[in-house]
């Protein structure tokens, strides 16, 4: 037997070795008489090792608390004995000294942190200390007297990532401001370039790198916007080696010209220009020759609708000669069809379409240790497609081009080259450039079309099984409350309702950008992720599918007003903005709007919303007055769970002084359990039919409310339940519900109304059976 102390640092004593191996013998048998029958019984032996038992050895008293797992097997195979389970010791294992080692280790990990950032800075100053990046910019300074445009040049140091701006040296002197004004000494620039926050200089994301420097782009130092027109050759072969960028001189739109008088006419040729050539060539010279005879030309071309003259109809050139110079489209790409497992399955490829002549590149970022070479893919050139993707062609079809086309670039396209048809290239994703160009010429890029993405959408709706709440189901996501969602959780709501089975990846983008957040921008580097709204969408969606009301429905008040608002563009944000609060605007407010677009409602139609909609105070609900109005068709074949509706708003029971009903509090979902059926009023009668026992609310804040309104008005509130079911089935609809309980206590606070209306109204759709909800929440406890 030996018996060891495990070590702890610092702990003042002598711990390891406490005792060595031997045999000791038994307590209280000391008996050397001899000869003995079993004298092993003399000496401790595995049976006296019990789990919660005690051993004295040298007048010191030891508890055996645990063992491991080799031990217990031994004594269940040659034993047959389970032991027990581990006790507890006495003290915890963790102690002051643990905290200090704790300590001791993060430090270390940073300390580790900062050594390999300036081991990586002392790699870059010695293989980049002599290679500066210049960038010709411009600034045009607005002076109320004197505006002029003033250039500069821009140094990008790229062995500490700093930047330099001085003045050019042409004019300068001219103008009296000497040589080489500095504008901006050598230092890191950020981002926004407020010069108020304060970064550490090794967090790349708030400072400008090469990656964020592009001819054409805007940069801001300081509040001043200077634009980036050229570089120079160095800079060029850096980023077209490094980053398969291709730097290309910014040239700004030429003034119109007159149009050439009748004289010069004559001398123009009329034979058809020949076919630009392709060439292997690195950059633009190579190509220039024959850019204004470019296929490109005519493949930006929209045909003139109604045009029969002649079997061919005519076109119209979407841009001039030279607005496609200079201008390409960039995707991210990637091999397609490969297992997860094959090292090609994770290369990534930058693929670059030249606009003007049909152009395209593609090349591979170097990653380290990859096991790739990287660096160029496919030099610069016209590639034909497949051949199998042109044979089974219809007769009308048989102009197809063979070449890829403008047309043929956009996200989730495959592009099969004829010369490698096992290597397909996927394109996964674009910069926000491409994406903006192709938006802007929606006949050449009809999957960038967003109003041809949302006709088909809501075809797709239409012939769907429209089972699926999307409102509902995005709110359910929307946790802050900010009426905002994320690109997947946009692609998980449209999937479960079917409407992505005949889309493609950037109809999905698509229709993403049409609804993102207005504060996303495509030049702002520093911004945070976009969102989709999603409210938008089901409005505009409810607009397409909604058919127009028939004359006998135009006769209600109601009818008539939704589908007048119906007709406003993007009304719920019009709204929001003209009504000083985003969630309420007053009715005068809401009057001004109508006038403004030649609308006026008659007094039936203004006490329909404000009957409806407006609170105590007389302010409209502007989000539940498009709820109402926009309202998708929903076909309801199950029971929702109570669970799923939309989380609700804990208001506390404080009058004026709660939150509004815009805050983004909520209240955890599993203490709102109401069982009640939620059916839409088409299905209100099979509901009554098919009811079952409900069970009594679990939601106490409701049940304490309704007892402490109306525990001494039981009988006035059936009463006024009862003559508001006018067909007497015990179902009642959000209106007469809240006109009932405000008739009996018009008492009844703002905050106290919201809660009931959202507990058991939480989309527009949903009914309650008052009955059940009485005995539940009255009965004997």
């Amino acid at each position: 037997m030996s018996i060891s102390e495990p070590r702890v640092v610092n702990s003042g004593m002598a711990q390891g070795e406490f005792m060595r191996r031997t045999i000791i013998r038994k307590t209280g048998n000391k008996s050397s008489s001899f000869p003995r029958e079993n004298i092993s019984d003399d000496f401790y032996s595995p049976e006296d090792f019990r789990i919660g038992g005690e051993l004295r050895l040298y007048g010191r008293i030891f508890h055996i608390v645990d063992c491991d797992a080799a031990t217990r097997n031994f004594y269940v195979e040659a034993m047959g004995e389970v032991l027990e389970t581990p006790r507890m010791y006495p003290d915890e294992s963790s102690s002051k000294m643990d905290e200090v080692e704790e300590l001791k280790n993060q430090l270390r990990v940073r300390t580790r942190a900062i050594d390999a950032s300036k081991a990586e800075a002392t790699r870059k100053f010695h293989d980049l200390s002599q290679k500066v990046l210049r960038f010709y910019a411009s600034w045009h300074d607005d002076h109320p007297l004197y505006p002029e445009t003033r250039h500069f040049v821009l140094h990008y140091y790229l062995c500490d990532d700093t930047v330099e701006i001085v003045e050019a040296r042409n004019g300068s002197r001219e103008r009296g401001r000497g040589n080489f004004g500095v504008l901006l000494s050598r230092r890191k620039l950020t981002r926004d370039s407020t010069g108020n926050n304060q970064q550490n200089d090794d967090d790349v994301r708030y400072f400008i790198t090469d990656r964020d420097l592009r001819c054409g782009e805007w940069i801001n130092v300081f509040s001043r916007q200077l634009l980036l027109e050229d570089c120079d050759a160095f800079t060029r072969d850096y980023y077209l080696e490094t980053h398969g960028i291709t730097q290309e001189k910014f040239e700004p739109p030429a003034s119109e010209e007159p149009e050439a008088t009748a004289k010069w006419k004559l001398f123009q040729s009329t034979q058809k220009p020949p076919a630009p050539f392709a060439s292997n060539g690195r950059g633009s010279s190579g190509y220039s020759v024959n850019n204004n005879n470019s296929c490109m030309q005519g493949g930006l071309v929209a045909p003139i609708p109604g045009n029969q003259s002649g079997g061919r109809s005519s076109v119209s050139p979407l841009c001039r000669e030279d607005d496609l110079d200079g201008k390409h489209l960039r995707f991210r790409a990637r091999f397609q069809g490969l297992p997860s497992g094959d090292m090609n399955a994770q290369r990534e490829f930058v693929v670059t379409y030249f606009l003007e002549d049909e152009t395209m590149a593609v090349f591979e970022p170097r990653v380290r240790n990859s096991g790739v070479l990287g660096g160029r893919f496919l030099d610069r050139a016209r590639f034909r497609k497949d051949p199998k993707l042109t044979q089974n062609l219809k007769p009308h079809e048989a102009t197809t081009p063979l070449h890829y086309q403008a047309s043929d670039m956009y996200v989730g396209a495959v592009l099969i080259f004829e010369f490698s048809p096992h290597q397909r290239l996927e394109l996964v994703e674009a910069d926000a450039q491409t994406l903006s160009f192709c938006e802007s010429h929606p006949e050449v890029f009809r999957f960038s079309d967003s109003s041809a993405v949302l006709a088909f959408t809501a075809k797709l709706w239409m012939n769907g099984p429209r089972n699926v709440d999307l409102r509902r189901e995005w709110r359910q996501l929307d946790r802050s409350k900010s009426r905002f969602v994320s690109l997947e959780e946009m692609k998980n709501v449209l999937n479960r309702a079917g409407l992505t089975s005949g889309m493609n990846e950037q109809q999905k983008l698509t229709l993403f950008r049409r609804f993102r957040n207005d504060t996303e921008s495509d030049n702002n580097q520093n911004q945070e992720e976009p969102l989709f709204a999603y409210d938008d969408f089901c409005d505009f969606l409810s607009a397409l599918v909604t058919k127009p009301p028939t004359h006998e429905e135009r006769e209600d008040a109601a009818q008539s007003v939704s589908w007048r608002l119906m007709k406003i563009p993007r009304l719920r944000q019009l709204l929001s903005i003209a009504g000083a609060n985003y969630d309420l605007i007053s009715v005068s407010d809401l009057l001004r709007v109508m006038t403004d677009r030649s609308m006026a409602l008659s007094k039936p139609e203004i006490d329909v919303l404000t009957s409806r909609y407006a609170s105590n105070n007389g302010r409209i609900d502007i989000h539940r007055l498009c709820d109402f109005i926009f309202q998708l068709p929903v076909n309801h074949e199950e029971v929702v769970d109570p669970t799923d509706v939309d989380f609700s708003l804990n208001f506390p029971d404080k009058g004026d002084e709660a939150l509004p009903p815009g805050s983004a509090r909520s209240t955890d979902r599993s203490v709102i359990k109401p069982d009640r059926t939620y059916t839409t009023p088409m299905s209100a009668r099979k509901t009554v039919e098919n009811k079952q026992t409900l069970q009594p609310l679990a939601d106490p804040r409701v049940v304490s409310l309704l007892q402490r309104v109306f525990g001494n008005q039981k009988y006035q509130l059936r009463r006024a339940l009862r003559e508001r079911d006018v067909e007497k089935n015990g179902i009642l609809h959000e209106d007469e519900f809240m006109d009932a309980l405000l008739s009996v206590a018009p008492q009844l606070s703002d905050d106290d109304s919201y809660l009931l209306a959202d507990v058991f109204f939480p989309t527009t759709n949903c009914i309650v059976d008052y009955p059940v909800l009485l005995d539940s929440a009255f009965q004997k406890r």
